[in-house]
């Protein structure tokens, strides 16, 4: 019986112990936001097209796939920051990853796509689609983590800027 009570008693003081320990990180979940990652603009197919393509080489972006006739570019991923430097902006202007107490962000990435869609008249849809992630570890060492992060809008937004000034 003394064995029973000896056995419980650990098995509860584990369980105390490991439930302070996921909570001493203090997880909180990145925000989803309503953004706007469509625009349209008023001219031709073709000139939209360029100022796309373009873009992505002035921002010297790997490209994974391009096909003209389906209007899609999608990029490889890429870093927008890591553990020395922001590479393109403070890291939270682009995405929100949530929070995490003591946990030590190593980088954020994004990899996203262009879809050029013809409308009525001389007007193109361009909808950017953006996938963010950031890696994290704990303090302690251990497996790194992988991280979904959610879009703020200002990414979409300035590459709709720069394909507009292109038209």
């Amino acid at each position: 019986m003394k064995f029973i009570r000896c056995t419980f008693l650990l098995m509860a003081m584990s369980l105390l112990v490991l439930g302070c320990v996921f909570d001493m990180y203090n997880l909180t979940p990145p925000i989803p936001q309503d953004i706007e990652n469509s625009k349209t603009f008023s001219s031709s197919f073709d000139k939209v097209w360029t100022a796309t393509v373009q873009t992505f080489a002035e921002l010297n972006l790997d490209i994974a796939t391009i096909e003209k006739d389906s209007g899609i570019i999608v990029s490889n991923y890429f870093l927008i920051s890591n553990e020395e430097r922001y590479i393109h902006k403070a890291k939270n202007e682009y995405c929100d990853c949530g929070t995490a107490e003591l946990l030590t962000e190593h980088y954020r990435k994004v990899k996203f796509n262009v879809f050029l869609k013809e409308l009525a008249g001389e007007s193109i849809e361009v909808r950017v689609n953006a996938v963010f992630e950031n890696r994290t570890s704990r303090p302690t060492g251990g497996l790194d983590s992988v991280n979904s992060c959610v879009s703020t809008g200002k990414f979409e937004s300035e590459i709709f800027k720069l394909i507009g000034d292109r038209i």
